[in-house]
């Protein structure tokens, strides 16, 4: 899956701020 050369942390920061984000809107 990640093997374009994003870092798994940033994928994971991203995937934090998006759940985040559905948290906040429901």
């Amino acid at each position: 899956m990640v093997s374009k050369g994003i870092p798994l942390r940033e994928f994971e920061q991203r995937h934090d701020r998006i759940r985040s984000f559905v948290a906040d809107q429901g």
